[in-house]
């Protein structure tokens, strides 16, 4: 018996089946707005953990860095510097909001709109219970970060960064069309989820894929908006998985090749690029494979013009989780490759000793470029006073040069205050580390480069062979 016939049955009416079939229209329509609105008051509610060292480390940035820091010591790029210390926090907080990250590589997934990004990441998934939302049309909106678990649990990252449980069957359905059903902006509150699912340990034990929202090609609306989105969770992963549905065409769009040019994957070494092309099922039901092979070469041509190097292609089916070509490695290889403990406290150990080197440098280079010109000023100056036609504009002009040059701060103090603040930023990194039960190790860093090391044994630099220290 259905819920009507139960409600009409203890109040005693009765209606004809038309009527019930809008009513029970009506009863499901309002059981699906009561379940959003609870999706909603969850992330408005959610409250977040609070956590001295991630607050710590705001001041420290704002204070510290901005205040102190960069308008005392010009010369060396603030806004460079101050991007990578925004990335430490950001880091920070991914790992108080999800500690598993802390552990993993994380690659990105990213290409058009409906290129089949969702479905990629789908088709790994060894818990049929859970999905990421996709579909013909555009579907993914919030970026999710998917981790492989033992156990399934799916949390929302609220604006304020709260977390929140998400149930499956609700998270299945967080596409354009359900944000656009609310009469706001969904993406304002939620920020993005994070996904914990089974995935063969072989390939995903140590990773994080996110899957991130499509972008419009050039000349649609939003473009500029739907490129920032993308790029801004693409930008600072270990790797990108650049996905082509060909269900719309047999090459890589120009569109794409413009986005890949506003990065760096494919253009420098340690940002590896890899290309799938999606939805190879499409070619095959009434081609040959040797369409596939054909696809395939046309892809590599356009790499190849566009001076793109790349890890590997491979012509996949995500519904049936097949391959139908590869070159190079194929996508299993690839990820098998990336399926490695990541180093956190390193790397990010290793962000901030840059960012410092930086004004270490900056000052040097000014103290050496001065303190010369200092001394020769100062024996000009000697001789012109001997000199007793020396005429009083002159003088006055290089006792002005002389005042110049030995104004301001110190060697020593300048660098004693880089040092201090330098100090500040490195506790604060290695408490936080420290309190979330992240492995920290002794580290020395590369003058050179910058890179941290490792290896308590060796003076020089793997990476560039400069001396460590």
């Amino acid at each position: 018996m259905s819920a009507i016939d139960t409600l009409l049955k203890k109040i005693g009416a009765s209606i004809s089946d038309r009527e019930k079939e809008s009513l029970a229209k009506e009863l499901a329509e309002n059981k699906v707005k009561i379940r959003n609105f609870e999706l909603v008051g969850k992330a408005l509610e959610a409250e977040p953990e609070e956590n001295e060292y991630i607050n710590e480390f705001a001041l420290l940035i704002e204070n510290d860095f901005k205040k102190e820091l960069c308008n005392k010591e010009r010369g060396a790029n603030d806004a460079e510097n101050l991007s990578k210390l925004d990335h430490v926090l950001k880091e920070m907080k991914l790992i108080a909001n999800c500690p598993e990250l802390y552990s993993k590589t994380v690659g990105a997934v990213g290409g058009g709109f409906s290129s089949g990004k969702s479905s990629f990441i789908n088709s790994f998934f060894t818990d049929s219970r859970i999905k990421l939302a996709d579909g013909i049309k555009p579907v993914t909106v919030i970026p999710s970060y998917v981790i492989c678990d033992k156990d399934t649990a799916i949390q929302g990252i609220s604006f304020r960064g709260g977390v929140f449980g998400i149930e499956t069957e609700i998270y299945k359905e967080i596409s354009r069309e359900f944000v656009k059903s609310f009469s706001f902006d969904l993406k304002k509150i939620i920020n993005y989820t994070t996904v914990l699912t089974p995935m063969e340990d072989k390939y995903f034990k140590n990773l994080c894929l996110i899957d991130t929202p499509g972008y419009n090609p050039p000349g649609s609306r939003n473009t500029a908006h739907d490129f920032e989105t993308a790029r801004k969770y693409i930008k600072d992963t270990a790797f990108l998985i650049w996905i082509v549905g060909l269900d719309a065409t047999g090459t890589i769009p120009t569109s794409d090749i413009d986005f890949l040019n506003n990065l760096e994957f494919g253009i420098h070494q340690n940002k590896p690029l890899y290309i799938v092309a999606n939805k190879a099922e499409l070619k095959t039901k009434n081609d040959t494979k040797n369409d596939i092979e054909n696809i395939l070469d046309k892809f590599e041509e356009t790499l190849k013009d566009y001076d793109f190097s790349y890890a590997g292609i491979t012509a996949y089916n995500s519904m049936k989780k097949e391959i139908h070509a590869s070159r190079k490695k194929d996508i299993y290889e690839f990820l098998a490759g990336h399926n490695n403990p990541s180093k956190k406290y390193m790397e990010l150990k290793g962000i901030l000793h840059d960012v410092f080197k930086q004004y270490f440098e900056t000052i040097h280079d000014d103290h050496n470029e001065k303190d010369p010109r200092r001394r020769e000023i100062h024996k000009t100056l000697i001789e012109t006073l001997k000199n007793e036609e020396t005429n009083k504009n002159v003088e006055e002009l290089l006792i002005s040069l002389k005042q110049y040059f030995e104004a301001g701060e110190s060697l020593e103090n300048r660098m004693q205050r880089v040092g201090i603040i330098r100090e500040k930023f490195m506790d604060c990194l290695d408490n936080f580390c420290k309190k979330m039960g992240i492995e920290r190790k002794e580290l020395r860093f590369c003058k050179k480069c910058g890179k941290p090391s490792e290896d308590k044994k060796s003076v020089f630099c793997k990476n560039c062979g400069g001396r460590l220290s």
